[in-house]
C-alpha cells in the first residue's frame, strides 16, 4: 500500500517536471518570436530610413539640376559656349 502511494507520488513528480519543461519550452519559443519580431521591425525601419535618404538625395539632385537650368552658373554657360563652338 505504501509502495503504491510512493509510485503515485513519483508519477505526479514526473508529470509536473514534464509540464514545467513544456512550459519553459513554450516561454523560450515566445521569447524567440518576440526577438525575431523586434529584429524584423528594426530591419524594416532601417530600410525605410535608407529609402527616405535615397529619395531625399534624389530630390536634392533634381532640385540642384532645376536650379542649374533656371539660373545657370558661369561654368555651365562656359560649357554651353564650348559645345556651341565645337558645333560651329
Amino acid at each position: 500500500r505504501e509502495g503504491e502511494r510512493e509510485r503515485e507520488r513519483e508519477k505526479a513528480r514526473k508529470r509536473e517536471k514534464t509540464q514545467e519543461s513544456a512550459r519553459e519550452r513554450a516561454r523560450a519559443r515566445e521569447r524567440e518570436r518576440t526577438q525575431e519580431s523586434v529584429r524584423t521591425r528594426k530591419r524594416e525601419s532601417a530600410q525605410e530610413r535608407e529609402r527616405g535618404c535615397e529619395k531625399e538625395s534624389e530630390s536634392t539632385i533634381e532640385s540642384a539640376q532645376e536650379q542649374e537650368r533656371a539660373h545657370p552658373t558661369e561654368s555651365t554657360t562656359v560649357r554651353e559656349l564650348e559645345r556651341e563652338s565645337v558645333r560651329d
